[in-house]
């Protein structure tokens, strides 16, 4: 028989950004495992691919939610473990490893660490606190993220740079696998450029998260540089702390009809405004952070045929290189604005590259492929 999975994040399922944690779960289910999952202040199990509520008989308060280290939450974990009759449990981050391992422990099961991003280099992205500077600060991240690895039967991690930095640690070669952040196929495919016009503007898109590292800032400034006569839009489809700052820049730098806010879009809505849209961009700051992970982003706007334009990070420079499905710019207005003019210049080679970006997610870069190491990742350990 079968166990149950039980997936525990630091988020609720419906988060927007819990995409990997849904892909996850859909992955497990769909090969005949019950999945459970656990967030802030929500237990569910699924069953006969419905969620269900489950009953742990706490009217959770704040010390029962997911904290590095907090007893009241491995307990939670236990409970509901045992009612759902879990085998193995994922932890979906860095903050709730801890407890998991605890309650895992205490029953006798194993522990997957999903350790999708670079934890250790969080504090590049966005200004933090004193307080939340000496709470995360990167050798004590660090050594938490490889105290995990050593403690967790295994550890999907989301880019080789990522794995390289814990294969001085014993058995990290057998325990330490690639699972990336690449899409589910579904029906993407089949709208592909659809929206898109010829004769119309070169119309670039960003979707995500907005925070400062993300970079939206330096796409803005760039089109601030765009002659009169360029024929350019952006669109920024996302919502964040930064938001605020982007859309005030806009104005200062008087964008106009150029930039286009979209706010927050539901998950299953993004694929239609990718659809009209001809580059994709990612223009994060360059940074440690950004070199040991890779955004969802780049797999979406390649499944889109779309051709992508980022700034030289590592891991997504590899793909856009290997793949030669975009263009890499360096973090400076100007040269951003040279290429996004050669973009609208060369609309063959806009054409082509969004071709070779998506024939090679079809190949390669899709949820199919990786959810294979976690399929087999279960079935080992369960």
């Amino acid at each position: 028989m079968k166990a149950n999975i039980l997936v525990v994040d630091q988020c609720n399922l419906e988060n927007d950004g819990m995409v990997r944690t849904r892909k996850i779960a859909r992955a497990i289910e769909s090969h005949g495992y019950d999945v459970g999952f656990i967030g802030i202040d929500k237990g569910l199990y699924k069953i006969d691919g419905a969620m269900y509520p489950v009953d742990d008989g706490f009217d959770l308060p704040v010390f029962f939610w997911p904290m590095p280290f907090n007893l009241f939450f491995a307990y939670r974990i236990y409970r509901l473990s045992l009612k759902m009759n879990a085998g193995l449990i994922v932890a979906k981050s860095l903050k709730v490893f801890f407890p998991v391992w605890v309650a895992a422990r205490a029953l006798g099961i194993p522990v997957v660490f999903d350790m999708a991003e670079y934890f250790r280099g969080h504090g590049q992205l966005v200004e933090r606190s004193f307080w939340e500077g000496l709470i995360k600060f990167p050798a004590f991240v660090g050594f938490l993220e490889r105290t995990a690895v050593r403690l967790a039967d295994a550890v999907w991690v989301v880019v080789q740079e990522q794995r390289d930095r814990f294969i001085d640690i014993p058995g990290s070669d057998e325990k330490v696998s690639v699972v990336s952040n690449t899409p589910e196929i579904n029906n993407l495919e089949d709208i592909a450029g659809a929206g898109r016009e010829a004769a119309g503007p070169l119309r670039l898109i960003y979707v995500g998260y907005i925070v400062e590292g993300r970079g939206i800032q330096l796409i803005l400034n760039a089109i601030s540089l765009l002659p009169p006569e360029a024929n350019v839009e952006f669109w920024v489809v996302g919502y964040g702390v930064y938001l605020d700052k982007c859309r005030a820049l806009a104005e200062d730098l008087k964008l106009g009809h150029k930039v286009v806010f979209k706010g927050r879009v539901p998950p299953e809505e993004v694929s239609a405004y990718l659809a009209l849209c001809d580059v994709g961009v990612i223009p994060h700051k360059v940074c440690n952070f950004w070199n040991h992970t890779i955004p969802n982003k780049l797999f979406d706007y390649m499944l889109m045929s779309m051709p992508v334009m980022s700034t030289p990070n590592g891991p997504i420079m590899n793909v856009i290189e290997g793949e030669k499905c975009g263009v890499i710019v360096p973090e400076d207005p100007e040269e951003v604005a040279s290429s996004i003019l050669w973009l609208e210049d060369n609309r063959g080679a806009v054409e082509e590259m969004g071709r070779r970006g998506r024939e090679a997610v079809l190949k390669r870069y899709n949820w199919t492929e990786d959810s294979k190491i976690i399929l087999d990742t279960i079935r080992r350990l369960s």
